[in-house]
């Protein structure tokens, strides 16, 4: 993502941004030593979801969805008026920040679609795939890597990793044989994938240094408990949400 400061027109006044990640900092047009940064990056589980990735947001018009950029202009303007930067003194502070900016996106005009996760014992739960690195934010989070064979491991040299526990149960419903129905029943991900000879997924769950993981390789045509001994090139990894089973859960929610 550019990270050059930009300008923008607003009602008649000049203002300078910068727009990178999850934030916005706004300058007044005489400099960049004071500053406005509205900041949409959010712990709270209920909007979480719709930071799908770093500098990009999914909500919908119409019940489609509609992906935002944070260096848009249009989206940015709706930031300076709807935060009423124009009101803010540059002369008299050094820098504010608006946190959890992602929480007004309703009364900026965005449909959104809110995910409630809570602790439970059914198998209702999705595969949110991230952008790679993304997964380092999340804290503690059951993660999952999805990786291809290249070539066989007994032609490269040995090297020592990480030592995982390894299990068949996550809890929350997420155990080997229930992720093994799903994936043979078909694709699991929010992405176009076919499965080929020893792809493999690995499912964590990560809280400080406690890492247990679920290993699962595609062989003759179907996923199975196991691990690759390959060489493997990265396809995709994410986030398992998990949700509440409700027929009202993920609502299209407008303003």
């Amino acid at each position: 993502m550019k990270t050059k400061i930009r300008t923008i027109n607003v009602d008649g006044i000049l203002y300078k941004y910068i727009a990178k990640d999850w934030y916005v900092k706004i300058y007044p047009k005489n400099g960049t030593d004071y500053f406005v940064k509205v900041d949409f990056f959010t712990e709270d589980l209920e909007f979480k979801n719709i930071l799908i990735y770093i500098g990009c947001f999914k909500t919908f018009e119409n019940g489609e969805e509609k992906y935002l950029i944070v260096h848009q202009p249009g989206f940015v303007a709706n930031v300076i008026k709807h935060f009423k930067i124009n009101e803010f003194d540059f002369s008299t502070q050094k820098q504010h920040t608006i946190t959890e900016a992602v929480k007004d996106f309703e009364a900026m005009g965005y449909q959104i679609e809110k995910t409630k996760i809570i602790s439970t014992s059914n198998n209702n739960f999705v595969f949110k795939s991230l952008l790679k690195g993304y997964i380092s934010f999340l804290k503690p989070s059951y993660i999952w890597k999805l990786s291809r064979h290249i070539r066989s491991k007994e032609e490269l040299p040995q090297f020592v990793g990480r030592i995982k526990i390894m299990t068949d149960n996550l809890n929350n419903g997420i155990t080997t044989s229930i992720i093994i129905n799903k994936l043979n029943e078909g694709n699991i991900f929010d992405f176009p994938y076919i499965p080929k000879e020893k792809d493999t997924l690995m499912i964590s769950y990560k809280e400080g240094n406690y890492n247990t993981s679920i290993s699962l390789i595609f062989l003759d045509e179907s996923w199975k408990k196991g691990f690759s001994n390959s060489l493997e090139e990265y396809i995709a990894e994410g986030e398992i949400i998990i949700k509440e089973k409700e027929t009202n859960d993920h609502p299209n929610l407008k303003k």
